[in-house]
């Protein structure tokens, strides 16, 4: 067995295939509130050309959600699930969006500069609440921020 084995085992054939953990999933939370880890910090992403900060946060616990924000079939997130804001750094809507979200680490910490809260960021347990809402243009979910706090 190697020793980058993250299982700390191999799957054999005689593994019941209910006995394998699932994957977590990419989501799109609807309106609510969740505890959050920032495993990775706040990241520079080119996309397009364009240049954001991005976020993946990944779900430790769902502490409220709308039951009424969710689609048709639609299961509410679980822990593990992930999620990702980005925030495109040239536009009034993803720098003012941005502070909004970097607002509540940086109060935290009595931090000043992006800088400052970016480094902070890294491994960071949040509470967040977000407001989903469809966008007919794009076909998809928009997820915005509407408060963060450190936990």
């Amino acid at each position: 067995m190697s020793e980058t084995n993250e299982l700390g085992f191999e799957v054999g054939d005689d593994f019941l295939l209910d006995d394998i953990e699932d994957l977590p999933e990419f989501v799109s939370p609807p309106t609510g509130a969740y505890t959050v880890l920032l495993p990775d910090g706040i990241v520079d992403k080119e996309i397009n050309d364009a240049n954001y900060f991005d976020i993946k946060m990944v779900i430790q616990s769902v502490e409220e959600i709308d039951q009424k924000g969710l689609d048709e079939n639609e299961v509410p997130p679980k822990v593990g699930d992930m999620f990702n804001l980005i925030f495109k750094k040239d536009n009034k809507f993803g720098v003012g969006n941005f502070k909004k979200f970097a607002k509540g680490i940086a109060e935290h910490y009595r931090l000043r500069t992006v800088g400052e809260v970016r480094e902070k960021a890294k491994g960071v347990l949040l509470l967040v609440v977000v407001k989903r809402a469809w966008n007919k243009k794009a076909q998809r979910h928009n997820v915005n921020v509407e408060r963060v706090q450190v936990i």
